[in-house]
């Protein structure tokens, strides 16, 4: 591994940049959680077009194609090709987090080049340590784990329900503490909402940092389109303290989503849509937040209708209300009566539809349908009556 990382260091970055463009291409190509990724950006980006997003999702996996050499390279760069390599904004907050001698929570994403970042951050000095599960053993985990070693990052390897004892231990010996803070999250998650849907997070940066009294800070790397990356760090965050501690984390972990939207919305094609992000969804007795600012996106209105469950015993989340809005896989246009938003056109995937007339001549926009979504979500939503002169297709299988 040593080796085939030296030789990487000496191929010119151009040639590496070009292969990993094709990489990216391939997986593309060969539609590699395709999908997924173009299901999230419909959930993201309600307001694009399908061609929008698509143009997002092949720049994306090109993206994430050219990061690898890139992270691969690092190990081999001398201290003067880094600081070429890199231009910080925001240093004096990292020292400011760090001269109060409690360790450093850094908060970052799987947002341009995520991996780049913590060895290019080790390189200068930054104690860094990244808790991690066991990976599988072959050639590409091989690797990244080699050249994350060679740049000085301490990888902890943990089984479940370690990870708090070891990410203490790290900050009690003064160490930076990795944490990234995007993974959907099924083991007693919280939902903050991020693009406005909620998405279940780990709240342990805000439990560490009460019980340690490590300082927390944001951080992200942007390209900057020349072969360059723009360190971007705020910071120190202050934790709330109201003594509400499942409120005071779901309020830190929201500042800390709408930070990352921030630099999402404005390079989307940076974040790694391939993976699941709001795969787990919250029960509906499960408290939810909203965002701290005002996105740059034109909110949806609150909902006016009230869809039931099958059987009509009890309301829907709100959350997957918001997905049944939402979400596009069956091509077709749906205008809704969901939200607030009669009239509208919103593109929604329903696997299958049977019409429940609620009384009173089925033409009328009183018509009830049950719908399942993604074969996950089973619901009924009010549709309206347009839908009665042009009745949707079932999907083709």
């Amino acid at each position: 591994m040593t080796r085939f990382l030296d030789v990487l260091g000496k191929i010119p970055r151009p040639v590496l940049s070009a292969f990993g463009a094709f990489i990216g291409w391939l997986a593309w190509s060969l539609r590699l959680r395709r999908r997924v990724t173009m299901d999230n950006l419909r959930l993201a980006f309600p307001e694009k077009t399908e061609a929008e997003r698509r143009v997002i999702a092949r720049a994306n996996y090109r993206h994430l194609g050219q990061m690898i050499p890139d992270f691969l390279r690092v190990p081999t760069l001398s201290p003067e090709e880094l600081d070429r390599l890199f231009v910080y904004q925001g240093w004096e907050c990292y020292e400011r987090a760090a001269a109060l001698g409690k360790g450093v929570i850094a908060c970052t994403a799987h947002f341009g080049n995520f991996d780049l970042l913590a060895s290019a951050n080790t390189r200068r000095g930054v104690p860094i340590t990244q808790v991690a599960r066991e990976m599988g053993r072959n050639f590409a985990n091989d690797l990244v784990r080699e050249a994350r070693r060679r740049s000085g990052v301490v990888e902890l390897v943990v089984k479940p329900g370690q990870t708090v004892r070891a990410s203490i231990r790290a900050l009690e010996q003064g160490r930076v503490l990795a944490w990234v803070i995007d993974q959907n999250q099924p083991a007693r998650p919280i939902f903050p909402t991020f693009f406005g849907v909620p998405a279940a997070t780990a709240s342990t940066p805000a439990f560490l940092a009460r019980k340690t009294g490590a300082a927390v800070i944001f951080t992200v790397s942007v390209p900057l389109g020349d072969g360059r990356h723009q360190v971007l760090i705020e910071g120190p965050l202050p934790v709330p303290h109201s003594g509400d501690h499942e409120a005071d984390d779901l309020a830190f972990m929201q500042l800390l989503n709408d930070k990352l939207e921030v630099w999402v919305r404005r390079h989307p094609e940076r974040w790694y849509w391939l993976h699941r992000r709001w795969k787990t969804r919250p029960p509906a007795s499960t408290p939810t937040s909203t965002p701290t600012s005002t996105p740059t996106a034109t909110a949806t209105a609150p909902s006016t209708a009230t869809p039931v469950a099958p059987g009509g015993s009890r309301s829907i989340p709100a959350a997957i209300e918001r997905e049944i809005r939402l979400r596009d896989g069956d091509r077709c246009q749906y205008p809704l009566d969901v939200g607030g938003i009669c009239g509208s056109t919103w593109q929604v995937e329903l696997d299958h539809i049977v019409p429940r007339a609620l009384g009173g001549p089925t033409t009328a926009a009183n018509l009830r349908c049950a719908c399942r979504i993604h074969n996950r979500y089973a619901a009924e939503l009010t549709l309206g009556a347009a839908v009665m002169a042009a009745p949707p297709r079932r999907r083709q299988r």
